[in-house]
């Protein structure tokens, strides 16, 4: 029996699919040999059976705030909106101490008096714990003054509150730029200023919508004072508050977007949401009470169960310069992150001058985490619960939000995070590309590839041969965001005893494309195992008639491989599912990873020459380069300057050429384009 892999998400919770698979099984002609039948028979049919846990992680404590040791699931008692659940089971991720602690100091169902407790004596979390910080502005919810508290206050954090120890990420979000990663997980603190530098003088993180708040008010009670119908004769009644409706939905929807894609990171972590205008219930700041704007309530809900999915604690630092006692607008924003706190176990501050100290303390101390795992007895899924935990009698202070999805709704929201952003599927190693074939009449026709090796799949023996399966796709899009293509197909392939490799399996479609810049984002995921890759790729089309270089694309040849079909976005083609064995030997995208000395490689390129150049075109030049130095040169006929486009592709031959690291060069019409590409120091294998 091969335990499959499991996920967990969430900080505060999380959820887990584990997913068992049986692929030796005894009985079934077994033969009455001694040593045959100390062997289980090998069959090409696998059972697999899924169980799907809702994880949630609380942080215990004594009454003084210190960690509680030795805690069993008889100690915890749950319910999910309102009703009892049973416990599958209670895991205790405390750190480690010198000795056991008794779980004594909570008040016993009995009320006696709890006696108090040692605090623990080594305070260090295990590596696989340790605590990663997010530092959220949303500046979609800051106005000039809040902006520059956030902005303060972040650069504070940076400099005085990390430790060495600490890793951390700026996040930023505003109506104009969207939602960005500013940079990546670095425990380096002048990355992280200079970063914050970078965004405080950046235009786009200023945001004009928050700081006009009191004069979308202000419009509406004028209005009414003048008219005195209200709402009939003021439409900026309505359509102010409705405004204020959907952009704060925007701000909530982006931190509901970046939560998910935070899920695959490991351990747990701390978000400081730096806002001023979120507010709960935009309308109650018109004089107009009978109209239908909305509230952030379900949306909360949902922010906080991504965030137990992920494993993250959320922090709301309000920013804003006016003590919430005398403005409604920061007593509406306070409250709405007192929710988002109480949801993931988080804290929150009523004003400016506490935000140092909800800094200072969020993620610190020696917490004591108990992982709570819950067998949910429902058969609907998506739907998000109030989980709310006692301690032998004694309620932690939370109201969690769980969300409880199955293994397919796991496997999905794994493959929209890559489409997103395909770094982040780094399990496997893919490559994609949209290679111009040429012009069709106006158009380019193209074609779309994405491949990877099989070797690095999971195979599952079957008798004799090994058996692979996986799910691949794709999204085209045009460079204003607008989708061309979504394709999605499924696929599996079967090796026999005799074939020592899988080789590359290559998934191609063709398009005819207007002109334009195109990005393809792309995946695949081994089904056998659960892990995945993306990678992504950008060209620009252009125009006939218009003097420009589409390329270089560095292709590698000389490799057999199996070719499958890319079927459309739900496409049902039982065709498209089984790679066909036809060897074939190029060209595929070359890998970012060193090549093998010794491949042949190809490098396309199209030159289309400008319109009334008339006569016999410059020839292009192009030679390969070693730190900038030519090593040598490829020759091509002349061309005439009609308009037309032409393809180029020139053979590279690595077995002459070092480890090392060198550059394809094109130069045409007065441009310069190249792609550098690396050689590893191994040699070629058999059949390389």
């Amino acid at each position: 029996m091969r335990s499959g892999r499991a996920w967990r998400f969430g900080k505060g919770c999380t959820l887990v699919v584990c997913v068992i698979s049986i692929s030796a099984i005894r009985g079934l002609g077994q033969s009455t040999d001694a040593q045959d039948a100390s062997k289980p028979l090998e069959t090409p049919w696998v059972e697999t059976t899924a169980v799907s846990l809702m994880l949630l992680d609380v942080v215990v404590t004594d009454k003084d705030g210190k960690p509680v040791h030795g805690l069993t699931r008889e100690d915890f008692s749950l319910t999910l909106n309102g009703r009892k659940r049973s416990i599958y089971s209670v895991d205790d991720l405390c750190p480690l101490v010198a000795e056991p602690l008794r779980p004594d100091s909570l008040t016993p169902p009995s009320g006696a008096e709890p006696e108090p407790i040692a605090a623990c004596s080594t305070p260090t979390e295990p590596d696989t714990e340790r605590v990663s910080y997010v530092l959220y502005l949303d500046f979609g919810q800051l106005q000039l003054d809040g902006r520059d508290i956030a902005i303060n206050e972040a650069r504070r954090f940076i400099r005085e509150t990390m430790v060495p120890e600490d890793r951390a990420m700026l996040v930023a979000y505003s109506s104009l730029a969207g939602l960005r990663e500013l940079t990546h997980w670095t425990g380096d603190r002048d990355l992280l200023l200079t970063a914050l530098q970078s965004a405080e003088t950046d235009p786009v993180w200023l945001d004009p919508f928050p700081a006009q708040f009191w004069n979308r008010v202000r419009e509406c009670e004028s209005c009414c004072k003048v008219c005195g119908g209200c709402p009939d004769c003021c439409p900026v009644c309505l359509t102010n508050p409705r405004d204020e409706y959907q952009h704060g939905r925007r701000s909530l929807k982006a931190l509901k977007s970046y939560l998910m894609r935070i899920e695959a990171v490991p351990g747990r972590k701390v978000l400081l949401l730096f806002h001023q205008n979120e507010i709960l219930f935009p309308a109650r700041f018109y004089p107009v009470q009978e109209i239908q704007v909305g509230d952030h309530l379900s949306m909360l809900d949902e922010v906080g169960a991504e965030a137990t999915n992920s494993r993250t604690v959320i922090y709301p630092a309000y920013s804003g310069s006016q003590p919430n006692l005398f403005d409604p607008l920061a007593n509406q924003a306070v409250n709405l992150g007192a929710n988002l706190a109480d949801f993931t176990g988080g804290a929150y501050n009523r004003t400016a001058a506490l935000l140092p100290d909800l800094t200072g303390a969020a993620g610190r101390g020696n917490a004591c985490v108990y992982r709570i795992a819950i067998e949910p007895k429902v058969t609907s899924h998506g739907d998000i619960y109030r989980a709310v935990v006692r301690v032998r009698g004694r309620r932690v202070p939370y109201q969690y939000r769980l969300l409880f999805l199955t293994a397919m709704d796991r496997s999905w929201r794994q493959i929209t995070n890559v489409l997103i952003d395909p770094a982040r599927g780094g399990d496997l190693p893919v490559v994609t590309t949209v290679v111009p074939l040429g012009p069709a009449g106006k158009k380019w026709r193209a074609k779309v590839q994405v491949a990877f090796e099989v070797d690095d799949l999971l195979l599952i023996p079957a008798g004799e041969d090994l058996l692979g399966g996986w799910e691949v796709g794709g999204l085209l899009e045009r460079g204003d965001g607008r989708a061309v293509a979504r394709m999605l197909g499924v696929s599996e392939i079967r090796l026999t005893a005799d074939e020592s490799r899988g080789g590359l399996v290559v998934h191609e479609r063709q398009f005819d494309l207007e002109p334009g810049s195109y990005r393809l984002r792309s995946f695949v995921r081994d089904r056998n195992s659960d892990s995945i890759g993306g990678a992504e790729d950008e060209i620009l089309l252009p125009k006939s008639g218009a003097g420009s270089i589409v390329g270089p694309i560095l292709m590698r040849v000389g490799r057999t491989w199996t070719e499958s079909g890319l079927p459309l976005w739900k496409q049902e083609d039982e065709g498209d599912r089984t790679p066909s064995a036809v060897p074939r030997s190029g060209p595929v995208r070359a890998p970012s990873a060193p090549v093998r000395s010794g491949e042949t490689l190809e490098a396309h390129s199209w030159l289309c020459s400008a319109k009334g150049d008339g006569g016999p075109a410059k020839p292009p030049l192009r030679f390969v380069a070693a730190s900038g130095t030519p090593l040598y040169r490829f020759e091509i006929e002349e061309r005439e300057g009609d308009g037309s486009c032409f393809e180029v592709v020139d053979q590279i031959e690595t077995l002459g050429l070092g480890p090392g690291s060198y550059a394809y060069h094109v130069r045409w019409q007065g441009r310069d384009e190249s792609v550098p590409f690396e050689i590893g120091s191994h040699e070629p294998g058999p059949g390389q």
